[in-house]
């Protein structure tokens, strides 16, 4: 049999700069970012391919008995066409989009199946310390960490702030290993006085921070709201304003968006939301994520009871703000680490606790 052994191909018009075929001792075909086309039908046993683009025409096929290495590819682009255009013999592991369906199929050796995607979801409302253990294979997860909220101040108080809120759609977990946690619990209420900082939440690296407690004007306990991942409300009297709490969030957190808002001034009196600072006696609203297929609407600041909008019935704002019932402040949501409503007068009235943090997981595999 005649051979022909040569180290390159170039065609006759190409310039001296190429495109050409090296042919090198090694049994590589490098094709120097040219494009191969009118392939009727190729077999590549031990060589490796380097090439911008290979196109079959006339239904050839590209046999590959080695690697195929696409990872330097930002696609792969694979047959679209409705059930009818499926072949007629396709080959166990035919990959297609079915653009009828409109999901990817593949053929198992007797029929179409879709590509199922199954997403996972976790939800952690105990308060306290545990450990998350990651799935082999994951390497990220979407998380919302919710901090625990601040309880209502009393005598015309400030609401409670809102817990802290922190979310990532892709937050880095070790396959296989382990992610310490925290749930916050809110802060207690009853009572005269202050309201207290709610417990912080910790995912990992993430922390969302405990909602600031409100202001308290009982005489001779007069002071300020806290600051917290969202700070507590001021407090009105007829001598003066309690300054309201500034808020922790946004933090420094390595990944993921934080949401905390401060308290409203002591003319309202109301606890700041992951979702605003809120108006009037109003407490700040909460912040609406969904994480997986699930939503929540958390962080809610609790309601303000200053002495320019007497005491009430009142409701708290969306994401678990605490309201107030006549002198009583109520709590915030549970597991929504909302802020507690405030007290009202200097004898019966109570402050109202703040909701438990919250954290949701959901990854897909």
């Amino acid at each position: 049999m005649s051979q022909l052994k040569v180290t390159s191909i170039k065609g006759a018009t190409v310039p001296a700069s190429g495109p050409q075929i090296d042919i090198g001792n090694s049994g590589d075909i490098n094709l120097n970012n040219s494009n191969v086309t009118n392939v009727t039908q190729a077999t590549v046993t031990t060589a490796n391919i380097t090439t911008n683009n290979v196109t079959t025409e006339n239904a050839t096929t590209l046999n590959v008995t080695n690697n195929l290495d696409m990872s330097a590819a930002n696609q792969f682009i694979v047959p679209t066409g409705t059930d009818a255009d499926r072949p007629s013999s396709p080959s166990t592991g035919t990959i297609r989009y079915n653009s009828e369906q409109g999901k990817p199929e593949y053929w198992n050796g007797s029929e179409w199946k879709n590509f199922t995607l199954t997403t996972y979801a976790s939800e952690i409302t105990a308060t306290g310390g545990g450990t998350f253990s990651v799935p082999g294979g994951t390497s990220s997860v979407a998380v919302m960490v919710v901090g625990g909220g601040g309880s209502g101040g009393s005598g015309t108080g400030g609401g409670g702030g809102g817990g802290g809120v922190v979310y990532s759609a892709a937050c880095p977990v070790p396959p296989g290993g382990n992610v310490p946690y925290n749930v916050g619990s809110g802060a207690g209420g009853g009572g005269q006085g202050r309201g207290d900082t709610g417990q912080n939440s910790v995912f990992g690296s993430i922390t969302a921070y405990g909602g600031g407690g409100g202001a308290n004007t009982r005489p001779g306990q007069q002071s300020n709201g806290r600051a917290g991942g969202s700070g507590g409300g001021g407090a009105n009297y007829s001598q003066g304003n309690r300054q309201n709490g500034g808020a922790q969030q946004p933090g420094t957190n390595p990944v993921g968006t934080d949401y905390g808002n401060p308290g409203g001034p002591g003319t309202n009196g109301c606890g700041g939301g992951a979702g605003g600072a809120g108006s009037g006696n109003q407490g700040g609203p909460g912040v609406t994520l969904t994480v997986g297929e699930s939503t929540y609407t958390v962080g809610g600041g609790g309601r303000g009871q200053s002495q320019s909008n007497p005491r009430g019935q009142a409701g708290g704002p969306p994401g678990g703000g605490g309201g107030v019932q006549g002198a009583q402040g109520m709590s915030g949501g549970t597991n929504q680490g909302g802020g507690g409503g405030a007290g009202w007068d200097y004898g019966s009235g109570r402050r109202g606790p703040g909701g438990p943090g919250f954290i949701s997981i959901s990854y897909v595999a």
